[in-house]
């Protein structure tokens, strides 16, 4: 909830209200902080995010939906993006230098690869080339024929 201190002042069209500073409770570290230290949210109530910017830089990737999603736990990701070197598994873009395509970045630069028949968790991607399997349908022999197209 966002709590507004006032200070009344009256000028010559009357009284004023004029607002000194707003703040806001963080829901995980239960601490009173600036708005200014919270994201905003349109569509929450009170237009912030429930959890404070330090709280989320935080809890990275525990907070992530992969977790829900995929089974997967916030150590499994990072221990993955350890693995990988921090970078997209296809054509290796580091993950501070991935695209940012939309509100799809996710807070670790790469986002999470799955079978979409079985459900399996294949690696971490940039947005892009996890958009491009994405068009070609996961289909090998698809991407095969426009690798080859390509090289003509």
């Amino acid at each position: 909830m966002v709590q507004r201190l006032f200070r009344k002042e009256v000028g010559p069209s009357g009284p004023k209200r004029e607002a000194l500073q707003e703040t806001r409770k963080c829901s995980q570290c239960r601490s009173t902080k600036p708005v200014a230290k919270f994201h905003k949210n349109k569509a929450r109530r009170g237009g912030y995010q429930a959890y404070c910017k330090a709280c989320i830089k935080e809890n990275g990737a525990k907070r992530w939906r992969a977790t829900e999603r995929y089974g997967l736990t916030g150590e499994q990701i990072l221990q993955k993006l350890e693995d990988q070197d921090h970078r997209c598994a296809i054509c290796g873009v580091h993950k501070d230098d991935a695209p940012n395509v939309g509100q799809t970045r996710s807070r670790i630069g790469l986002v999470v690869d799955h079978n979409h028949d079985t459900g399996e968790f294949r690696g971490l991607l940039c947005v892009t080339c996890n958009r491009f399997l994405g068009f070609m349908g996961d289909c090998p022999e698809r991407i095969r024929k426009a690798a080859e197209y390509l090289l003509k």
